[in-house]
């Protein structure tokens, strides 16, 4: 699924064009994003009936437009530009 609000290809409604998807990849940076968090995207993608339930989420954040901390708390697997990958080591050792 692609979102761009300038491609009329790419167009639409963004929740519904999220809705049943397994990951969110943002890459370019539009106005209408500006106030979306983790949590109302992954809102958006568990209320399908077309998203397997045990499975996570996946979000991309090519823009380093979203919090790490709020992308995991919402459920989401995810990754960034410029973050690095935390291994299981550190969460253990974060809850000490």
């Amino acid at each position: 699924m692609i979102y761009d609000l300038h491609v009329a290809a790419y167009q639409g409604d963004l929740k519904e064009r999220v809705r049943g998807r397994d990951a969110v990849v943002l890459i370019a940076k539009h106005r209408e994003c500006d106030n979306l968090r983790p949590q109302q995207l992954a809102d958006w993608l568990s209320r399908s009936s077309l998203r397997r339930p045990e499975t996570r989420p996946v979000l991309v954040d090519g823009r380093r437009e979203f919090d790490q901390d709020d992308a995991m708390a919402a459920g989401f697997v995810f990754r960034a530009v410029g973050i690095g990958r935390q291994s299981s080591l550190d969460i253990v050792f974060a809850g000490r």
